[in-house]
């Protein structure tokens, strides 16, 4: 299981992250305190692989926490480069906007339910020169962009009772993810309607991160 790979990598790491040998001496299991996921282009390259996406990727959002033995840990979605790949009509990545669509689609549906989960923007980001892959400026922002959304949804459980607070273990994800349209760091997708909370947690973040 994922979970036992993930177990497993730890123990042979020998404990040079906390892990292994001193998991073992504490009694303890290796936990996730986060899962990134950025992927997709392969599947933007027809419409049968797009149309399955969506149901692929809820299923995933669903069960990989937990797999991990790490079911409250956030989960981050990244958009796809939609500002330089080929996604024209007959280009090699024609369905990219409707597998983007799906990655806000699912993290919306999963944060209304309660679960913390975001999709941070790859607007305005570079390729390197073959309309696929980001340029080390472009990889340098979308990381600050995942580890601002990071902190907001970590903050917002420790604020609200969650888990990490020793609280009931629920999920604050809809309050960072809702059904309102204001931008978080350059997106234009469902975002929390707390603009003053939403702020604040940007604030913070920024602090970290400088």
């Amino acid at each position: 299981s994922t979970r036992a790979a993930l177990s497993a990598a730890t123990a042979a790491d020998g404990g040079s992250r906390g892990g292994g040998a001193a998991n073992d001496a504490a009694g303890t299991e290796p936990r996730l305190a986060g899962i990134l996921w950025h992927q997709g282009e392969s599947d933007a390259v027809s419409a049968e692989l797009a149309d399955a996406y969506e149901p692929a990727l809820a299923a995933l959002v669903d069960t990989l926490p937990p797999s991990c033995g790490s079911a409250d840990a956030p989960l981050i979605l990244g958009e796809l480069g939609l500002g330089f790949l080929d996604a024209s009509d007959g280009g090699r990545f024609a369905y990219a906007p409707a597998v983007n669509g799906a990655i806000c689609t699912v993290a919306a549906a999963a944060a209304a339910q309660g679960r913390r989960v975001g999709v941070v923007s790859a607007r305005g980001l570079g390729h390197r020169g073959d309309r696929l892959h980001f340029n080390a400026e472009a990889a340098r922002t979308l990381g600050e962009r995942y580890a601002r959304c990071w902190l907001s949804l970590a903050s917002a459980a420790r604020t609200m009772g969650g888990a990490d607070a020793g609280g009931s273990g629920a999920s604050d994800g809809a309050h960072w993810l809702g059904t309102d349209t204001t931008p978080l760091f350059g997106v234009g997708y469902a975002i929390e309607p707390d603009r003053a909370a939403l702020v604040s947690g940007e604030l913070a973040a920024e602090a970290v991160l400088e």
